[in-house]
């Protein structure tokens, strides 16, 4: 429960707006139409708040998870639950009616569940994560996607030490995703 409030209240401080309120700052045009993005993971924190900010930027934007997004509906023009482990799945995600592809892709899906589920699973997750990684940036390349976006996770920096201080990304070598 507590975990939720905060989670309200740090939607609530950057001025979240329910989808009817969502304007398009820009129309983000190539070709004579609008562009459209595909968001892998848009039923997680970050996920939901980057189908936001592309709906902004006046994308036509297709979110895809395994599951709906936990704290609000979906802002995305469409919204698909698919296990993106399956290789079908990718390439169904990547379909558009009119048969041309995405112009972007932001990978950010992954099997996260907090670090009780981690510690415990990190085979698990670390096949899952591959999985998708890999079927999405293969089906992307076979739809002939020109943009991919692709985000790791906190998982592959090393262990910290006690009373060490902030992590930056040169931190991230050498990873060590399996010493969570």
């Amino acid at each position: 429960m507590y975990n939720r409030m905060v989670r309200v209240q740090f939607l609530k401080a950057l001025s979240y707006r329910p989808y009817e309120e969502v304007e398009s700052v820009n129309r983000t045009v190539v070709g004579g139409r609008q562009k459209r993005a595909l968001v892998c993971g848009a039923g997680g924190f970050i996920g939901g708040h980057l189908v936001k900010k592309l709906k902004r930027e006046g994308y036509w934007v297709r979110g895809v998870d395994i599951k709906a997004h936990e704290f609000c509906f979906s802002q995305a023009d469409e919204f698909l639950i698919l296990d993106l482990r399956e290789p079908a799945n990718c390439s169904r995600a990547l379909q558009l009616s009119d048969g041309e592809s995405f112009d972007e892709v932001y990978q950010l899906a992954a099997d996260m569940g907090g670090m009780g589920f981690i510690s415990v699973a990190d085979c698990e997750v670390l096949r899952n994560n591959a999985l998708i990684s890999l079927h999405m940036t293969h089906a992307s390349a076979e739809a002939g996607v020109p943009g991919y976006f692709f985000s790791s996770s906190v998982c592959v920096y090393r262990d910290m030490e006690a009373n060490e201080g902030p992590l930056t990304e040169d931190d991230a070598v050498p990873a060590e995703p399996d010493k969570q």
